[in-house]
């Protein structure tokens, strides 16, 4: 069964810094809307039940873009920040190699099931409430 998520991660470090290197064998993506020179990473060797892992190397924080660039940060619920992802799996081989350098990082937890499922949570949860759009989206929300 294939997957139907996608992790997108960006570098921790402040533009121009030098971000540490993916955990995993990449190749380039150049489509044709990005400026010339940026492009994104592709995980290479990913089964087909496993989330489609890249990363865009230009990307950052978004409270990092300057003042006059920024988009919105408030988000109406209070959400400010990702602070956890949880990704359950349906499949029986083993991980592949970048999904388990991925789960090395503490980024994303994974865990086998019987159904796809992303849970992701903000905020550390600290609101104590929660929202499942389960069956129509294979998605729970923690807050």
């Amino acid at each position: 069964m294939v997957s139907p998520f996608g992790i997108c991660l960006r570098p921790s470090a402040p533009r121009g810094a030098t971000s540490p290197a993916l955990p995993f064998a990449k190749w380039a993506y150049r489509p044709p809307y990005l400026p010339a020179g940026l492009h994104i990473d592709v995980a290479t060797g990913t089964a087909d039940g496993e989330p489609m892992l890249f990363a865009t190397p230009f990307g950052g924080r978004p409270d990092a873009v300057p003042v006059e660039r920024r988009q919105p940060l408030v988000h109406p619920r209070g959400f400010g920040e990702i602070t956890g992802l949880r990704i359950t799996l349906v499949r029986s081989e083993p991980m592949s190699r970048a999904v388990r350098r991925v789960l090395e990082t503490s980024l994303v937890s994974f865990d086998p099931g019987s159904a796809h499922l992303a849970e992701v949570e903000f905020d550390h949860g600290g609101q104590g409430r929660s929202a499942d759009f389960q069956p129509t989206l294979p998605l729970r929300l923690c807050w």
